[in-house]
């Protein structure tokens, strides 16, 4: 916001008034103000490109949300909101999806973060068939380049498909199951490599598996010796 609108907003912000063109007098006004921005408000405040009286109006209660790529752990819970919310508006029923799909999406780090996520399950249910199984070859190029869709081994060609005509939870739980087994396999049991590859802490991993009762007595003791 420019520097000449500050003070109209942090004015409107003390009085809860706004005045219409034509009209005499002003209205009072009930509103909630939510504001949002990837600037760093604080700094531009300290530098005066930002009015600092109304970075502390605005600041009454701020929440710090993450970068999409810091918090993949909530990738797979979006997609199927997405996909469910665009599969009823395009008329595209019994969509399911591949656990190679989320494994590529999981890999791309979304520099346009929530809104490029939205968007691209967006195309990919507009292009799909009804009860088709999406998978990562649905997927635009720029996010499937740094996946690998031949895995070796012997799960290589192991595929997952999660119906959506489930509570999200339970699908949820579902696919991160699959996933921590299969990490567990890759790994030979080795906990922190699994984690690394799942992308998440060795904590994160241990609270998963305690979480399902798959924790030997030392997986316990290893996590609560480890710092």
């Amino acid at each position: 916001m420019e520097l000449s609108l500050q003070p109209k907003l942090l004015r409107f912000i003390e009085s809860g008034e706004i005045q219409t063109i034509g009209d005499s007098r002003p209205t009072q006004v009930k509103v909630r103000l939510v504001a949002a921005t990837n600037a760093n408000l604080d700094e531009l405040s300290r530098t005066g490109q930002f009015r600092r009286d109304l970075f502390f109006r605005l600041g009454a209660a701020q929440i710090a949300l993450p970068p999409l790529r810091e918090r993949k752990d909530e990738i797979p819970a979006l997609t199927a909101s997405f996909i469910n919310r665009f599969s009823r508006e395009t008329a595209r029923p019994r969509l399911r999806v591949s656990d190679d799909l989320i494994a590529a999406l999981l890999l791309y780090d979304w520099p346009g973060n929530i809104r490029q996520l939205a968007n691209e399950m967006h195309r990919i249910v507009a292009m799909a068939e009804p009860g088709q199984t999406l998978t990562s070859a649905d997927l635009s190029p720029i996010i499937t380049d740094g996946w690998t869709v031949a895995p070796k081994g012997r799960n290589a060609g192991r595929q997952l498909s999660i119906s959506l005509d489930q509570p999200l939870p339970h699908a949820i739980e579902e696919l991160e199951r699959a996933f921590v087994d299969r990490a567990m396999q890759a790994s030979g049991g080795r906990v922190a490599e699994a984690a690394q590859l799942l992308g998440i802490s060795r904590k994160g991993l241990f609270l998963k598996r305690r979480r399902w009762g798959h924790l030997d007595p030392q997986d316990e003791a290893g996590v609560e010796t480890t710092h």
